[in-house]
């Protein structure tokens, strides 16, 4: 089950980079120190490991219903 907790934890931190990256786009002012530029490359690689996290727990939950009709 820890696949599935990292899975979940993944995608979180993910989801909270992307709104954070959303954020410095939508409010370039509010970060001078990061660019508009870093800002949209931040929010396209959190949307791709967002992404990779729910194929993960999708896996993961495919693999434990093997795992259960196969032993059931």
């Amino acid at each position: 089950m820890s696949a599935m907790y990292n899975a979940r934890a993944g995608m979180q931190q993910a989801s909270d980079n992307v709104a954070q990256a959303s954020a410095a786009v939508a409010q370039p002012d509010s970060q001078p120190e990061q660019s508009t530029t870093d800002s949209l490359i931040a929010l396209q690689t959190n949307t791709t490991y967002h992404q990779a996290s729910a194929n993960v727990l999708r896996v993961t939950d495919d693999t434990v219903g093997y795992l259960i009709d196969t032993l059931a």
